[in-house]
């Protein structure tokens, strides 16, 4: 499925704190971003999944 960019009324949610996802950021590849954050049990199934990109280690499958 394509990554796509939130639609305009997504920007509400950014007045209440929320940051909404554009295309671009979640197809960025892991490598790319600051990922220092992340805590080493998170790192385990980053690699034992091995998601290719920000969208789909935020959105993934093994929680």
């Amino acid at each position: 499925m394509p990554h796509v960019d939130p639609p305009p009324w997504a920007e509400a949610f950014a007045d209440v704190g929320f940051m909404p996802l554009g295309r671009r950021l979640l197809a960025t590849p892991l490598s790319e971003v600051d990922t220092s954050a992340l805590a080493k049990q998170e790192w385990r199934h980053i690699r034992s999944w091995r998601p290719p990109d920000v969208g789909r280690t935020l959105f993934n499958g093994w929680d």
